[in-house]
């Protein structure tokens, strides 16, 4: 059974359509303002991956994209050169449909285009319902979805209406609204942009609602799988679900798939940075459509995909690899039936195949199937026992796994010259007869491995060289394509180990904190003992002391001061553990570290000033903004009660940041002061439960930030120099 990772459930599950057999999908079409980036290409072709495999299993599949060709993006642009909005977006809608077939993506049923009449008719009924139930409200003759009114907001991406914040597309419009929270349905008219006359007055749709009447056109109420990229979670898939579900009253989307961000050299795509490339860009410079469609389904799709040059050309190395492969298959002259060994190992690869993708498009299994069979297929070719029945069994299965990969691995011959019956198929190599005997190829292929083992890189060059020169074009494929399908081997085999060595990780986490257990219960024990003898001790002497009654009351007083503490510390110990509740889902981090500093302000009397170093673009990671914000504030007071009087502020910075040990992408929040610092003695104790240098500390602070980092898979580190300051920086990894 298939199974894919639904976001609304935030978990892998089995896949079961709405009708047997039948499959509704839906994915976020383009934006037609301009062409697309390769980062949009790299959602496109993870759908049609998707598409391609239901196809295969048997599935009937109703593919539905849209096409957003009026929003303020396509107004600003056609405004901006003078043209009519057809005018403006025709040119972007015609790239994109000549691009997709050159990426071999399959076409969609349905490119239903906002502007069409039909559609706009069924965004009107669809507003006219939320009217109709009071979920809608007017305000100066646009229409307004009130959040408020639908408790079930924020469902999907995990963001509630308490972190959200206005500036998010769809959000900052010029119109008036009751709550700033609440979204655009219907924009009432303005100067310079389209609108149409309808029921509901006139002016244009928002964003958000097009998808919701596009879909329901072609499938109803509720259909079974909506794609997209993660940055369509919120607001635009959230939205989908609160103004679709509250006019219906039925659920809306059965699964939500969407796919993680392209990266370019490890850094997001922007102009300034002089890293962005639309698909024309990188054709322009030689590339084959069929190479960039090669590397954007080579990562998992729920993994970061970064995209380099290099890696570019891996992968059309990689194709061209597998077309030789196929080139001497097609050079088997043996005569006789399939033999078993063929046929067990094409039914077994057709297996893995299958099973990889079953496992939520785990493109890495599947592609490690096809390359372990070019592997264990090779020795019968090279040997002269391959029959043509044998052959055509492994080529039809590459032509039959290519209706979902669609590489298209052409035949590739590897003689150079003439090539026919004067040629023969042996070893390594294609060798035009009367040039170098047989035999003394094979032993010179021999040596030119030898030397590249040996690393003696020279002599491999000059051996290869000689072959070329006499008319032998190497078949070097095989030793390539064992190297790919070891890369592959390796990959999955780094991502079982990884998976062992969390596992591994979490299990020694676990022994450590049994072994915190008991180091902070002698410190419990510790800290309790003190008051509570003091207590006892109070307590005996008031007994002798009861006829005098004022003394009784001072005794009496010391006792409940006592009582108090021991009251307050056990408060102080029920927070900490706290911490272990866990709560994850999508969040802004500007709001969170503002919302953070705004409450340090309150709590610190010497207001001491604080700088945010935050990046320009909108941050969003899946943590628990609970226990970030606890563990961001005890950071905040710790650096405050470091720093004196005319030492200067603090400073919070967020940065991308990796994990170099584990090679994970991330972000590091960070807080410096400038401080006395701390000595190295007292760095190696921080962490340690109740140590503290102050008369007045708990020693609770720092372990906290520590064990909310680890909560979240993350680390803390610090760096500190007496009277020069001190850096806490938690690192928390992105999400996936």
């Amino acid at each position: 059974m298939m199974r894919l990772h639904n976001t609304l459930g935030g978990r892998v599950e089995d896949f079961v359509p709405l009708e047997p057999g039948e499959v509704k999908l839906y994915t976020c079409g383009p934006t037609v303002y301009d062409y697309p980036h390769i980062g949009n290409w790299r959602s496109y072709v993870f759908e049609d991956l998707l598409k391609r495999f239901l196809l295969y299993r048997g599935y009937r599949v109703l593919h539905v994209m849209n096409v957003t060709d009026v929003d303020d993006k396509t107004i600003k642009g056609a405004n901006a050169k003078g043209v009519g909005l057809a005018a403006y977006t025709a040119p972007y809608i015609e790239a994109f449909f000549a691009e997709r077939d050159r990426l071999n993506i399959l076409p969609a049923d349905h490119y239903p285009r906002a502007t069409d009449p039909e559609n706009i008719a069924g965004m009107v009924a669809l507003i006219r319902a939320l009217l109709d139930k009071g979920i809608a409200y007017r305000k100066d003759g646009s229409v307004y979805f009130a959040i408020d009114r639908f408790p079930a907001y924020g469902r999907l991406s995990k963001i509630g209406l308490e972190d959200r914040r206005p500036g998010a597309r769809g959000d900052a419009d010029e119109y008036e609204k009751e709550s700033v929270h609440d979204f655009a349905l219907w924009k009432a008219p303005k100067a310079g942009e389209p609108s149409w006359d309808t029921e509901i007055g006139p002016g244009r749709p928002g964003w958000h609602i097009e998808c919701s009447a596009m879909s329901a056109r072609y499938f109803g109420p509720t259909f079974d799988i909506h794609c997209g990229g993660v940055d369509n979670i919120f607001p635009h898939h959230e939205n989908e679900i609160a103004q679709s579900e509250a006019a219906n009253g039925v659920k809306f989307v059965n699964y939500w798939v969407h796919g993680h961000h392209l990266v370019v050299d490890g850094a997001k795509m922007a102009k300034s940075k002089g890293n962005f490339y639309r698909l024309g860009d990188i054709l322009a410079k030689g590339y084959d459509p069929l190479d960039v469609r090669y590397l954007l389904l080579s990562t998992h799709y729920r993994k970061m995909l970064n995209f380099t040059f290099e890696a570019l050309e891996q992968a059309g190395t990689a194709r061209r690899r597998l077309g030789a492969f196929l080139g001497e298959l097609a050079g088997s002259t043996k005569e006789g039936p399939a033999t078993p060994e063929i046929a067990r190992l094409v039914d077994e690869a057709r297996a893995e195949f299958v099973a990889g993708l079953e496992d939520d498009l785990n493109i890495a299994e599947a592609m490690a199937a096809l390359f372990t069979l070019v592997k264990r297929v090779n020795p019968p070719l090279v040997e002269g026992r391959l029959t043509r029945a044998d052959a055509g069994l492994v080529e039809g299965l590459f032509t039959e796994l290519d209706a979902v990969l669609a590489i298209k691995p052409s035949r590739v011959h590897a003689a150079a010259g003439k090539v026919g019956s004067a040629s023969s198929v042996s070893g390594t190599a294609t060798v035009v007869k009367g040039e170098i005997p047989e035999i003394d190829i094979l032993a010179r292929i021999e040596a030119r491995q030898k030397a590249r083992a040996a690393r003696d890189f020279a002599l491999a060059d000059r051996i290869r060289d000689e072959l070329l020169a006499a008319g032998v074009v190497l078949g070097i494929f095989y030793l390539a394509l064992d190297r790919v399908e070891r890369d592959y081997r390796r990959q999955h085999d780094l991502e079982h180990q990884l998976l062992r060595l969390d596992s591994e990780h979490r299990r020694i986490l676990q022994l450590e904190k049994l072994s915190a257990v008991g180091t902070m219960v002698g410190g419990i024990a510790h800290q309790l003992n003190n008051p509570l003898v003091g207590v006892v001790n109070l307590a005996q002497l008031a007994e002798r002391e009861a006829d005098d009654p004022a003394r009784t009351r001072e005794l009496l007083r010391e006792i409940r001061s006592a009582g108090e503490d021991c009251r307050d510390f056990v408060k102080r110990m029920l927070g900490f553990s706290k911490v272990s509740c866990f709560e994850s889902r999508p969040t802004p981090m500007a709001g969170l570290i503002e919302d953070t500093v705004l409450l340090f302000r309150q709590a610190e009397n010497r207001h001491l000033p604080v700088e945010l170093k935050l990046p320009e673009e909108p941050v969003v990671l899946t943590i628990d903004p609970i226990l970030i914000r606890h563990a961001l504030f005890n950071l905040l007071l710790n650096a405050a009660q470091a720093t004196a009087e005319g030492e200067g502020g603090i400073v919070i910075s967020l940065e991308r940041g990796e994990d170099r040990e584990r090679n994970l992408p991330g972000w590091t929040l960070a807080v410096t002061d400038h401080g006395r610092g701390m000595p190295t003695e007292v760095m190696e104790k921080i962490f340690v439960p109740f140590y503290t240098t102050r008369s007045d500390g708990t020693g609770l602070g720092l372990p906290v930030v520590q064990h909310v980092a680890l909560l979240h898979d993350g680390q803390v580190t610090v760096s500190s120099e007496p009277g020069h300051g001190t850096r806490f920086a938690i690192w928390l990894p992105d999400p996936v």
